[in-house]
């Protein structure tokens, strides 16, 4: 799961820029659903269609630490829930209050767009692109344009030629198709670079992973090469990264020289070139600013008083978190056996003094690019399964979960196919492994000859192959099923003198526009493939929603269930819901609940605490609230960006405290983002600590030197439950319902008590005002915005 969440983590600034920049799609879709549904006479069928695209849509934003209109889309969802189950027009009253939550929604989205950052991303980037007829990269151009790129098209090289004799482009985008056209575009290239002009960044873009075109692009000078299956934002953000690098995040460099005016010399080089220093004259205080400070890269004298370079690089290199760090050395040692001593304890490079500005700044930049492109290529795993040659499954959520986000209602139509190969398990019984993968390898060739470039084939389990392809109708999609199912079934696999037949049930689901999540796209199109098996197999289903999907909250069989939060977890399907708190302090910063929560296969949203009960019982609790801290830590990390001061309250349980790796991951997670834990505001249930107070109380200890605030929830207000708050260290309580309806005196000595302590109460959640005494608002610190609306005179 760790792994999965890390690739998803990786991507999600990438994919919030995507999504912000259809988000106005979106709303105008709703706004079209919502005025269909009043003017006409009241439909319940477009009002669940309404109520679908607004719970979607307040998954995906919440999920981008959208809190503002995650929190306004929530309101609606549960508003718009109450009335799924009449089929009469609502009161006036109830439809203006709707248009106003609608029109506060569009306040938030246009308050998204004044902050909206990296809007001009390609700064203005003039882009020529020498494509072949069939485009091998079908929505790059308008991806391009919406960073801000102008991109001038071209079909002929010398078509081109005649427009870079009038203005040169900061780049060149050809497709290797065309590579035999274009020595007159070369001869003038290198004209330009006898003349010391500038010339373009060439890029180049292949259907092939062929060696010889590699060679030739890298010999003509390319500057980059990306082969398909193309993940368009992510090659539309390398795109402009390479023609135009981004330095917005400025290198930070650690100099550790013992000598002021070297240190204050290599400071004001690095300066000059945008880099951000700090200089550290005493070697023996280098780690506490280490953690402080987080370079890209260490320029670290060679020989100083107190702690040498050689002595303190082996100390940084013993730290996990330090050790791909950049080390260059400065000194004026000249003996070549003394500089490999310093380089074989983990130094990276050598400069020698007296320094040279261009040769300083030049190792500097190589060396932290060099560790940037690293500590990525590491973090990617192998897209490919090596059996069927296809992609991973993995690679294959990831690519779904893009498009989806991107998708919009003038795209093409997005399908996803998924192919069970029905009788592959007789087939095991009567042959060996060998044969079986010779077979998938086969299996894979041929769904590879079929598929174009852009479309993702992978490898879904033992027995099912998924596909993500786009075509114009969906027709076309339907086309390409059914060539698949021909090709897979009507020739017999020959494997060792075997003649082997498969089956396939092909199952397509189309997104036409939904915001659909891609583990729900997947379930549909599995759902659709089990339909084929049902009816005999050897054929193609097209999912049809029809009207199975429940329009209410039910309770899920218990296996579905544990298999969902399983999938949830692999699939980083679960979606975010976030509540509004207030708190009753004066210019106090804005509270926000995380609650997670998942939709089944038949449409129904899983409820935070079926849950988290599933999770339990199959022993993946812990994991479950993992996933929640991290996303409450990257909410907090968006809003610190967006200087806006925010706290996040997520409840946790005793399973936390027993998984032993928690405390460092929180405080990776939190020395990542340079964050302290100031902000979020953990909750575990008071009785569940109590079997463990002591592991409990230093579990709580090391959270509150982070910064963290720690709420004890179902306070009972008793003695008992007044002895193990004071034992713990909490500084936040949460009631229990029980003492909901207490007298006056009951509750004035409790927060009394509470507020001598320092400690704050929070308030319980309630459906209505009138289930909670108003002397509780009156005491409370924290509390759901609707009671401090109805508190009234309190």
């Amino acid at each position: 799961m760790s792994e999965s969440n890390n690739i998803q983590k990786q991507n999600i600034g990438e994919l919030k820029q995507v999504f912000l920049r259809h988000l106005p799609e979106r709303m105008t879709a709703i706004d079209d659903v919502w005025r269909s549904l009043t003017s006409d006479d009241w439909d319940s069928d477009k009002l669940f269609r309404l109520f679908q695209r607004i719970q979607d849509l307040a998954g995906a934003s919440s999920r981008f630490g959208l809190v503002k209109v995650s929190e306004t889309l929530y309101s609606m969802e549960t508003y718009l829930g109450t009335l799924l189950d009449t089929d009469r027009k609502p009161e006036t009253e109830v439809i203006s209050h709707l248009n106003e939550s609608l029109m506060s929604l569009h306040d938030a989205v246009d308050e998204l767009g004044k902050n909206k950052t990296g809007a001009n991303k390609g700064n203005g980037c003039l882009l020529h692109y020498l494509r072949h007829a069939q485009d091998i990269v079908p929505s790059l151009i308008q991806t391009l344009e919406a960073e801000n790129c102008q991109v001038l098209t071209f079909n002929q090289a010398d078509d081109l030629l005649g427009e870079l004799e009038k203005k040169l482009p900061d780049g060149l985008l050809i497709d290797c198709q065309l590579l035999a056209q274009l020595k007159p575009i070369f001869d003038e290239l290198e004209r330009l670079e006898q003349r010391d002009i500038e010339k373009p960044k060439l890029i180049f873009l292949s259907r092939s992973n062929e060696l010889e075109l590699r060679l030739q692009a890298m010999r003509i000078g390319a500057v980059g090469y990306f082969t398909s299956p193309f993940d368009i934002p992510n090659l539309t953000g390398k795109i402009l990264q390479l023609v135009k690098p981004d330095r917005e995040k400025t290198y930070r460099v650690l100099i550790v020289e013992d000598d002021p005016s070297q240190a204050d010399f290599a400071a004001a080089i690095l300066r000059k070139a945008n880099i951000e220093t700090l200089a550290v004259t005493d070697p023996l205080k280098v780690m506490d600013i280490l953690d402080q400070f987080r370079p890209d890269l260490i320029l670290m004298d060679l020989y100083m008083p107190g702690a040498n370079g050689i002595e303190l690089t082996s100390i940084i290199r013993e730290q996990e978190e330090f050790v791909s760090i950049p080390i260059v050395f400065l000194s004026g040692e000249q003996n070549a056996d003394k500089q490999l001593d310093a380089l074989s304890v983990g130094g990276d490079d050598f400069i020698s003094k007296p320094i040279r500005p261009r040769h300083l700044v030049t190792t500097v930049n190589n060396r932290i690019q060099r560790a940037r492109h690293i500590s990525s290529a590491q973090s990617t795993p192998n897209q490919r399964d090596p059996v069927t040659g296809l992609y991973t499954r993995r690679f294959f959520f990831m690519q779904l979960d893009r498009q989806l986000v991107s998708a919009s209602p003038s795209t093409q139509i997005l399908g996803v196919f998924y192919i069970e190969l029905g009788n592959l398990s007789e087939i095991r019984i009567s042959t060996n492994e060998t044969q079986i993968n010779r077979l998938l390898g086969q299996l894979g060739s041929r769904i590879a000859g079929l598929v174009e470039p852009q479309d993702v084939a992978a490898r879904n389990s033992d027995d099912s192959i998924l596909l993500l392809a786009n075509r114009p109708h969906t027709k076309n999609l339907e086309a390409l099923a059914e060539a698949i199912r021909k090709t897979i079934s009507d020739t017999p696999f020959d494997i060792e003198g075997l003649k082997l037949r498969l089956e396939p049930s092909i199952g397509i689901s189309f997104n036409n526009g939904h915001d659909r999540s891609s583990s729900e796209m997947v379930t549909r199109s599995s759902l659709a493939s089990a339909n084929a098996q049902a009816a005999g197999g050897n054929r193609t289903v097209v999912f049809n929603e029809g009207r199975h999907v429940q329009k209410k909250n039910a309770q899920t069989s218990d296996i579905p269930l544990e298999e969902l939060v399983r999938k949830g977890l692999e699939e980083n399907a679960f979606q975010l819901v976030i509540l509004p708190l207030a708190s009753t302090e004066q210019q106090a910063c804005i509270f926000h609940e995380l609650l997670p929560r998942i939709r089944s296969e038949q449409g129904e949203t899983v409820p935070a605490e079926q849950i988290l009960q599933t999770a339990k019982r199959i022993d993946r609790l812990s994991d479950v609230e993992r996933w929640l801290c991290g996303e409450a830590i990257s909410i907090l990390d968006e809003r610190r960006h967006e200087g806006r001061q925010t706290s996040i309250v997520i409840h946790q349980s005793a399973a936390s405290i027993e998984d032993m790796g928690r405390l460092q991951w929180i405080r990776d997670q939190l020395r990542r983002r340079q964050l302290v834990g100031t902000g979020l505001y953990m909750e575990f249930d008071l009785a569940d600590l109590a079997f463990d107070l002591k592991r409990s109380k230093a579990f709580i200890r090391a959270l509150r030197e982070m910064g963290i605030n720690i709420s004890l929830a179902r306070f009972l207000g008793n003695d008992a439950a007044f002895k193990v708050l004071n034992y713990l260290g909490a500084n936040f309580i949460r009631l229990s319902k029980k003492l909901l309806h207490s007298e006056e005196a009951t509750i004035a000595g409790i927060t009394s008590k509470l507020h001598e302590s320092h400690i704050k109460i929070i308030l319980p959640r309630v459906d209505k005002p009138d289930q909670i005494a108003p002397a509780w608002i009156h005491h409370a610190d924290i509390i759901q915005p609707d009671l401090q609306n109805n508190s009234g005179g309190s």
